[in-house]
């Protein structure tokens, strides 16, 4: 995710079409990691679900599923884990940041120096 990249070249883009472009990149990028992490709880509660033989429709927003494997997990859950549950707890401090990312609106500020 922190790789450096260089973002496509715009035929006769401004330094602000290429400060946006290369916003927009790392912004995909980012977005692409937190859908692969709430891909991997999804995954983990039906691994859980499936290991006790049930079936365990799952939370309908992310948060809600993230809370779930959090209790699962959980020294008084039904499959205690405790460095399993302290990394969902790490995982539930970013979703500010996913929501700003996924639903939010953005703005490119640049300098001269295209900083």
């Amino acid at each position: 995710m922190n790789a450096p990249f260089a973002p496509p070249e715009l035929p006769d883009a401004t330094r602000w079409d290429r400060a946006e472009a290369a916003v927009a990149l790392w912004r995909g990028r980012a977005a692409q990691q937190f859908a692969l992490a709430e891909a991997a709880v999804s995954r983990a509660l039906d691994s859980l679900a499936e290991a006790h033989g049930t079936a365990v429709p799952l939370p309908l927003l992310i948060g809600q599923r993230v809370d779930a494997l959090h209790r699962t997990l959980s020294p008084t859950g039904c499959r205690p884990h405790p460095a399993a549950a302290k990394a969902v707890d790490h995982f539930r401090r970013h979703d500010p940041i996913r929501h700003a990312l996924c639903h939010g609106i953005f703005r490119v500020y640049i300098d001269r120096r295209e900083h």
